[in-house]
């Protein structure tokens, strides 16, 4: 007959397994993916996060979730970089501008992030549409723009820098790397997070191949 001790024993591993299993579903739940797009196939996802993020969670729930990442990390969920959203082959940049309290967005930079040279790294338009699923191939007859070009300032206004633009939180964008122009992704800002002053992005994303140069 199980003793008293062996009981309780057994009751703590039970509710922590149900509160471990707990914690799990929602992880997925919440950032469950959107597997397919209609027309381009594969939604990809990608994670930045801002070095403070990483290095101390905020809330229980921040811990909680850091912790679950960490031990059932899901395969369509990568872990986060701190340098860029892989996109592709390469890293679109991206930093905070503004977070909650109040309106979300941050930078998106056009330049190459990792070198001292910086070049030309991306071009981007923006879309008018609101969810990925909801793009299709005509949207992508568009006008796009690089670092430095003069149109920027006169189409983006105030939200123009030359060499990066804001975007706000669950915008849809179209970039295309300068050196090919056939490839483009569509990428939607899908969830920004932090506290103020400190942030994270997660991106849903497609690719789109085949694309007349323009």
């Amino acid at each position: 007959m199980p003793s008293p001790r062996s009981k309780k024993a057994a009751l703590v591993f039970f509710a922590v397994a149900a509160v471990v299993g707990g914690i799990v579903f929602l992880v997925r739940w919440v950032d469950r993916p959107v597997e397919k797009h209609p027309e381009f196939g594969t939604i990809y996802t990608a994670l930045v996060s801002e070095a403070y993020l990483e290095r101390q969670p905020q809330t229980i729930w921040q811990k909680a979730k850091a912790l679950v990442r960490k031990c059932f990390q899901p395969v369509e969920d990568p872990a986060p970089s701190k340098s860029g959203l892989q996109v592709g082959p390469a890293l679109l940049g991206w930093s905070l501008h503004h977070n909650s309290p109040g309106p979300r967005d941050g930078w998106i930079y056009l330049r190459e992030m990792m070198t001292g040279e910086n070049p030309t790294l991306w071009e981007i338009a923006l879309s008018a549409k609101r969810r990925l699923v909801d793009v299709s191939s005509t949207d992508l007859n568009t006008e796009f723009y690089g670092m430095n070009d003069p149109r920027g300032a006169i189409v983006f206004e105030t939200n123009w820098n030359g060499s990066a633009l804001v975007v706000p939180e669950g915008q849809v964008l179209f970039a295309r790397l300068a050196t090919n122009r056939s490839v483009v992704y569509v990428i939607r800002l899908a969830k920004q997070g932090g506290p103020p002053g400190w942030g994270s992005m997660k991106i849903e994303y497609v690719a789109v191949t085949n694309q007349p140069p323009r």
